[in-house]
């Protein structure tokens, strides 16, 4: 029959049926998504914990000296980690300059630990391009994430007191002159 009615049948089941797949697909995808978003997060480490002391760790100036974190003790040191390719840390890193430069080196030692896979000479090189002077180390990225147990990633941040005790810690881009985090940088210098 030339009815539209009855030719357009086929394809309107076809459609629906469609729809129904469509939908039931979505619907197990959305508990597989879950599913494994909770056991994404459950297995990522939770950081470096804010109240014990600092692990030891030691990593190499770009000189090629060796430098200990507890070198370091006696001054509260905001340990950076980043790398060349990562933009939100070369966001931060004008900031984290301007913090060094307002409080003295032997009040707040700001460290930067770069995990990149470049000659030591090509990250001072880098540094030098981008005008930043504090000080600046490097350390295998496995090394770094593992001594303080905050995964793979960058960049992270860790606040240590004079006495080598975690104030704070920071995963991803670090603000350090929004209100909370200025208040606990001064109460850890004090």
């Amino acid at each position: 029959m030339i009815n539209g009615r009855r030719a357009n049948r086929p394809r309107l089941s076809m459609l629906a049926s469609a729809v129904a797949v469509t939908a039931a697909v979505s619907v197990a995808l959305a508990g597989c998504r879950n599913e494994f978003a909770e056991r994404l997060t459950l297995e990522l480490p939770p950081g470096p914990e804010v109240g014990r002391p600092a692990p030891v760790f030691e990593a190499t100036a770009l000189d090629g000296a060796t430098v200990r974190l507890a070198d370091l003790r006696g001054r509260a040191v905001l340990l950076n980690s980043w790398a060349t390719w990562c933009l939100p840390c070369l966001e931060e890193m004008p900031e984290l300059e301007e913090l060094q430069r307002l409080h003295p080196a032997e009040e707040l030692a700001v460290v930067g630990v770069s995990i990149d896979a470049l000659p030591l000479p090509e990250i001072q090189e880098f540094l030098d391009e981008h005008g930043i002077t504090y000080r600046n180390l490097w350390a295998r990225a496995d090394d770094l994430h593992e001594t303080f147990d905050w995964g793979r990633g960058v960049p992270k941040t860790v606040l240590i007191d004079a006495n080598g005790v975690i104030r704070g810690y920071w995963a991803g881009r670090f603000r350090p002159f929004d209100p909370e985090n200025e208040v606990l940088i001064d109460a850890t210098l004090r």
